[in-house]
């Protein structure tokens, strides 16, 4: 069986790279093909050395820091990918490539890595831009979401990563989808599990504005504790203008130096509403408890105050106010949120059971297409 993994871009090694290095891991002699491969030659160990097919995009100087300004092409560069030959075509989809080009005689299986082109549909409040901008991304959004409902339906079958993210891909587009929760490196992170915590909060993620470092950021002001920030992103020096002296800027950090500020921060912060979260988890599996904004997934991966064995503080609202209450809620009940049990739960979500699951789940379909039964998928209303 030939296999095509289809990757949306390849320009940094985040949480969507961990899932494709897994899925690669449980398909590895399937062909990759990705819009563009710009990341750097120090993230790009995971690959192997595998070749990576790309559109023409790739040929776009600069486009590495300026992809997401070329969205209104990316369809016509997903539909251009030819996956003549293949039996199986897996996309890793957080914007486009769900809406690949299939044959009826081949597998398509989409696992959805986030709420797909939710700026063009939710987020936007979060970017800066003036009102002729925003005129011009209205126009071109409109087009982009007329592709995206067609190209949400071009999967044989769609797996969304948590049960928030199906929620959300059944009432934007009445597709119904399966869940397997992504990889989580517990492995790593446990080896570094510490029950002894030093005074300092950390947080870790892109700086971008939907992780919403901004909220942590502002919220430290008037905490009189330490904050460590691990990552780079395009928010990077609007976000050093706005700290106070008391947050620290790590920066881009290796795995194990990440594994190793967690393991022993006093609680790891985190803001926005993410539709799975993997950091989270991964402090979790330190034994770091974690304070997290209860919107999207975070219900999921995150055991509140309000349940047995809790693991970190859930706070309602993406204000500075509600952080500020979460923090202070963590000092006078963090007694009650066990290392050990912190790392029980994330040892849940671990890479050996999302290869499993997914194996198991192409296996299923395969089996199912050869015993003669029907490809189509039967919408839910």
């Amino acid at each position: 069986m030939r296999v095509a993994i289809v990757h949306d871009w390849l320009v940094t090694y985040g949480g969507a790279e961990r899932v494709l290095e897994q899925m690669l891991a449980t398909f590895p002699d399937a062909q990759l093909f990705s819009l563009l491969y710009r990341m750097p030659p120090a993230q790009r160990g995971f690959l192997n050395g595998r070749q990576v097919r790309t559109s023409f995009l790739q040929r776009v100087p600069s486009i590495g820091r300026t992809y997401r300004r070329f969205l209104p092409l990316m369809p016509a560069a997903v539909e251009r990918f030819d996956f003549s030959g293949f039996d199986l075509v897996l996309s890793s989809s957080s914007a486009v490539v769900r809406g690949v080009l299939t044959t009826p005689d081949q597998l398509h299986i989409c696992y959805l890595q986030a709420r797909n082109l939710k700026y063009a549909y939710e987020d936007r409040a979060s970017y800066p831009g003036g009102q002729l901008r925003r005129l011009a991304e209205d126009l071109l959004l409109t087009r982009v979401r007329m592709w995206d409902s067609i190209a949400a339906r071009r999967p044989d079958r769609t797996i969304a990563n948590s049960r928030y993210v199906s929620a959300w891909h059944q009432h934007r587009h009445g597709v119904a989808s399966d869940v397997i929760y992504p990889p989580v490196d517990t492995e790593l992170f446990a080896r570094f599990y510490s029950e002894s915590k030093d005074s300092y909060f950390v947080t870790v993620g892109r700086l971008e504005p939907y992780k919403r470092m901004d909220l942590v950021i502002q919220a430290f002001r008037d905490i009189p504790a330490r904050l460590v920030v691990v990552g780079e992103g395009t928010q990077s020096g609007a976000l050093r203008a706005l700290a106070s002296s008391n947050v620290e800027f790590a920066g881009y950090c290796e795995p194990k130096r990440v594994a190793e500020i967690v393991s022993r921060a006093r609680a790891f912060v985190f803001a926005s509403r993410e539709d799975f979260g993997i950091a989270p988890l991964e402090a979790q599996a330190c034994g770091t408890p974690v304070l997290a904004y209860a919107g999207g997934a975070a219900r999921e991966t995150i055991r509140g105050l309000d349940v047995q064995e809790p693991t970190g503080v859930l706070f309602g609202q993406q204000t500075i106010e509600s952080l500020r209450h979460a923090v202070q809620e963590f000092e006078e009940c963090r007694t009650r949120i066990a290392p050990d049990a912190c790392r029980r739960n994330a040892q849940v979500f671990t890479p050996d059971r999302f290869r499993r699951e997914l194996r198991a789940y192409v296996e299923a379909e395969l089996e199912r297409r050869e015993g003669g039964e029907s490809a189509t998928r039967v919408l839910r209303a």
